[in-house]
């Protein structure tokens, strides 16, 4: 009896005499939430809403002019994650294309800690810069950029995490999170926030006669820079953020190939390269491309992920990527270790609080820190619960990473703001800093807060397909159309299609491990690692299949494969 469990079974949906294609899209975009099915089909940049609608853009783009018309010192003061990494880039590509010196900054994050810190205010203070902008940064750091504007630095914060406003700055701030900006995109990464500055800017000294025959470049120059963010932090990918990343990625496919005078491009030559990559798409960025940008800012410095994404020649970016491919190697030795050494207890309480601060007594002690974060995703997917992880921090402090797949984790940080220096982050992945002393409290505080606010989840069915079709409507239209929805991630899962009694002749295997059958229709339905997963290697009269579409392209003619997730009984 199969148990195979359909969000949209074929009665739900289809109906006689109508165009079965149509229906199939209309039924996943309205799973998504999407009404503007022409828009989300068909992107252009044209479709980005204006960003003046931002609060503050205007004025930010009225003082990054000034200063630029001046002649002023410019600091972009970044992050150390991708998004801030490709945020950061973003800005010196624009600023570089436009011919504008500026110089850029990021947190080391065993020294400054995240963000603009007292010690960060100490070494910008010595750069002596006139404007600073921050980049995937400073919604929290009032204290310390008012003591940059005291010390007569302008300050304009571009940021996308969620505000608290006791710890807002007293500065001009670029964030769709405001409750009063009316921008109508809210989940954006912070390189979209900084590509959206770039497109206010450039817009406006286009109008400024002052810059008359100067370079104004093509915006898709940066959607690389914002499809890395984008995927690197797990935005939706739905609404502005379908539009830059499906549009990113076709940027992204040609500059791999592109000759070595296209500047800013070396990168993707090199993971082309070392990776013998066909195509870039989101497992590509989400396992290769990611973990290697995020290995510096965990390990050592994220000025390396910087080098390497500002590149101009293909023997830069190859020697940037084994310094890399080094660092990710060793993060990935680390975070294993730590998961391995920690004592993970199955308790009552909703959530789980795990202090690391003693886990390792040799010299990795300071270097694990730069991983707490992804054990503490991996400790969440296994047991689906809240997850805080602390760390040592610098002197007296500790250092914690939370993490939950449900929920909003900024409720939790409210309830622990009285016993934390700072803190930040999103609904799903935040970190704070606190003394040492208050380890008790906090601890105590999570569990409380996690117990009230996680308590009234209930465990849901997961669907093990989105949507029931018959093979005879796996026809050339639909191959088409699928491939219009990507890319594929967080709020735009992959469509996955179940067919129900399927006859299945006898398989033919591939290397041993694979299980390929040609269908009727013209149809290929492989199972990767087919063999390894299901015994099924005499036909089965009639089988449950859930399973992906890959239209395959050979000598121009298109070819329909399916990619089997899994292979039931009949019920």
């Amino acid at each position: 009896m199969s148990h195979l469990y359909i969000q949209y079974p074929l009665d739900s949906w289809y109906v006689e005499d109508t165009n079965t294609t149509q229906s199939i899209c209309k039924t996943l975009l309205s799973n998504r939430s999407i009404q503007e099915e022409s828009r989300f089909l068909d992107s252009s940049l044209r479709d980005i809403p204006d960003p003046f609608l931002m609060k503050d853009m205007e004025a930010s783009v009225s003082l990054i002019k000034k200063a630029i018309f001046n002649k002023k010192k410019i600091m972009i003061v970044g992050d150390y994650d991708v998004d801030g990494v490709t945020a950061t880039a973003l800005l010196l590509r624009f600023f570089a294309h436009i011919n504008v010196p500026v110089e850029a900054f990021i947190p080391n994050r065993f020294t400054h800690g995240y963000g603009i810190t007292e010690k960060t205010v100490n070494d910008l203070l010595e750069s002596k810069p006139d404007l600073i902008i921050t980049v995937d940064n400073g919604i929290t750091a009032k204290k310390e950029i008012a003591l940059l504007k005291n010390a007569g630095i302008d300050v304009v914060v571009t940021d996308h995490h969620q505000i608290v406003e006791s710890n807002c700055p007293a500065t001009l701030i670029i964030n769709p999170c405001q409750e009063d900006c009316t921008y109508p995109e809210q989940r954006i990464c912070g390189a979209a926030v900084a590509l959206l500055l770039v497109i206010a800017l450039r817009t406006s000294l286009r109008e400024d006669k002052e810059w008359d025959n100067q370079p104004l470049p093509n915006l898709k120059a940066y959607l690389d820079l914002v499809t890395l963010g984008t995927f690197a932090d797990r935005m939706p990918l739905i609404g502005l953020n379908h539009i830059l990343c499906k549009i990113g990625l076709e940027q992204m496919q040609t500059m791999q190939v592109a000759p070595e005078s296209a500047c800013y491009y070396s990168y993707l030559r090199v993971l082309r390269d070392k990776h013998k990559l066909r195509t870039i798409d989101d497992r590509v960025i989400s396992f290769i491309i990611a973990p290697l940008i995020n290995a510096a800012g965990r390990m050592k410095e994220a000025k390396y992920s910087l080098s390497f994404l500002m590149s101009t020649t293909d023997e830069e970016a190859a020697a940037q990527y084994e310094q890399l491919k080094t660092l990710n190697n060793d993060r990935r030795k680390l975070q294993n270790k730590l998961f391995k050494q920690l004592n993970i207890q199955h308790a009552e309480e909703k959530g789980i609080f795990i202090d690391a601060s003693h886990s390792y007594e040799d010299a990795s002690s300071k270097s694990y820190e730069g991983v707490i974060g992804i054990v503490a995703s991996k400790i969440g997917s296994t047991h689906n619960k809240p997850v805080c992880v602390v760390s040592d921090g610098e002197y007296d402090c500790y250092k914690a990473s939370l993490r939950t797949k449900e929920g909003n984790l900024m409720a939790v940080m409210e309830q622990l703001s009285p016993y934390l220096l700072r803190f930040g982050g999103h609904k799903k992945a935040a970190g704070a800093t606190f003394k040492k002393e208050n380890l008790p409290e906090v601890k105590q505080a999570f569990y409380e807060s996690c117990n009230l606010y996680f308590n009234q989840q209930e465990t849901t069915q997961q669907a093990q397909a989105e949507i029931e079709v018959n093979l005879g409507m796996l026809d050339d239209s639909l191959f088409s159309v699928i491939p219009k929805l990507a890319p594929f991630g967080s709020g735009n899962k992959q469509p996955i299609f179940a067919i129900r009694s399927l006859a299945l002749p006898e398989p033919l295997r591939l290397q041993d491990k694979h299980l390929k059958w040609c269908l009727q229709g013209g149809v290929e339905m492989l199972y990767w690692n087919g063999v390894k997963h299901k015994d099924i290697s005499q036909p089965h009269t009639y089988c449950d299949v859930t399973f992906s579409l890959k239209a395959h392209y050979f000598q121009g003619e298109m070819k329909r494969e399916i990619h089997v997730q899994d292979i039931y009984p009949a019920s």
